[in-house]
């Protein structure tokens, strides 16, 4: 019987401490309708299981860039990531940016 209850306990642990998946969805952080540059971000914790849907920043890029008077966007330069949040001496969370350029 000892060999099944140990067994099964391992397997409730494993399974009760998995996280479901988040799903990211970069918003409109920064940029600057004269230069006609726009910034896209989203936000991560230490041990979080995400996913991030690209689509929709990019998305969110060509609206925006469009209230601006232009016709979409194109990213450039990949993604830009940086510490957000660092209680002690290590990171735990992050913010990724990325920069598109409106176009006309």
């Amino acid at each position: 019987m000892k060999r099944l209850v140990i067994p099964a306990l391992s397997l409730l642990f494993i399974t009760g401490c998995s996280t479901p998946t988040v799903t990211k969805y970069p918003l409109a952080s920064g940029g600057s309708k004269n230069d006609g540059v726009i910034e896209v971000s989203y936000n991560y914790i230490l041990f979080e299981n995400y996913q991030v849907d690209s689509e929709h920043g990019k998305i969110e890029a060509i609206e925006r860039c469009k209230l601006w008077g232009y016709s979409g966007a194109e990213s450039f330069g990949g993604e830009k990531t940086e510490c957000s949040f660092q209680p002690r001496s290590m990171c735990q969370g992050w913010k990724v940016t990325t920069t598109y350029q409106c176009l006309d």
